[in-house]
């Protein structure tokens, strides 16, 4: 009987009833352009985030080869599912007709417009351009398979971003477009220093009577520092916040 009772509540214990309903979970994968959005409801089984170092390397005499340290690319993503003809069990969302996603993708690929790309529970939440998208049919189901590639796109002047999500379930993070005069976004990405981020943002040269990135740096040291994925916005009067947050220079 002992033995039987153990038995039991070791299988009660491993069943699946008992398991968190949560884990193992795929993210969710949104994009959106215009204040428009889709929620992709096939999750992919893999996808693709890269980025290049523009690095450099020169000759110099009775040196040779140097390697010099460059600033960081775009980044690119590409991923690679289906849209269903049908709403299947394993479908993260009511599932719209296949080729109405097709349609909306191909409206915003043309549109001259960027598009925001936010993979939850990861860092990728970024402005970018459809570089490419490939679908078609090939099982008799009606399903559309396609691939879709992404490059990121950076705000510059006084260019606004008007893509933010708000269904991601991500940390809330300030864009241009909550931000009248914003002239600068500096996304934080992995590997960088607080130092880098500060150049970026203020600019390497230091300018007499003007906020510096000398003072930003020490201004983010003493805040505890940045998070990948962070983004810094500076005015044209060198007013700089991290999301909705003052940075005091």
């Amino acid at each position: 009987m002992v033995s039987n009772f153990f038995s039991s509540l070791v299988s009660s214990l491993l069943s699946p009833s008992n398991s968190s309903s949560t884990a193992n979970q795929p993210p969710k994968i949104y994009l959106q352009c215009n204040k428009e959005k889709i929620q992709f409801p096939i999750p992919p089984s893999s996808f693709e985030v890269s980025v290049k170092q523009n690095n450099s390397t020169v000759n110099i005499n009775n040196l040779g080869e140097l390697n010099m340290i460059g600033k960081t690319g775009l980044i690119t993503m590409s991923f690679s599912s289906f849209l269903p003809n049908q709403n299947y069990d394993f479908c993260q969302c009511t599932a719209d007709k296949p080729y109405n996603y097709v349609k909306t993708i191909e409206k915003w690929r043309t549109s001259g417009q960027p598009s925001r790309f936010t993979i939850t529970e990861t860092p990728v939440n970024y402005p970018v351009s459809i570089e490419s998208f490939k679908y078609g049919e090939k099982d008799g189901t009606g399903d559309v398979y396609f691939t879709i590639d992404f490059k990121e796109y950076k705000y510059t002047g006084n260019a606004v971003d008007n893509t933010v999500s708000d269904v991601t379930g991500l940390s809330n993070r300030s864009d241009a477009s909550t931000i009248a005069d914003t002239t600068k976004n500096i996304t934080v990405y992995p590997g960088d220093s607080l130092l880098d981020v500060a150049s970026r943002a203020m600019g390497s040269t230091i300018k007499k009577g003007s906020n510096s990135y000398l003072d930003l740096y020490k201004s983010l040291a003493k805040r505890g520092g940045i998070s990948t994925g962070d983004i810094i916005s500076v005015t044209k009067n060198n007013t700089v916040k991290i999301g909705d947050s003052n940075v005091s220079l």
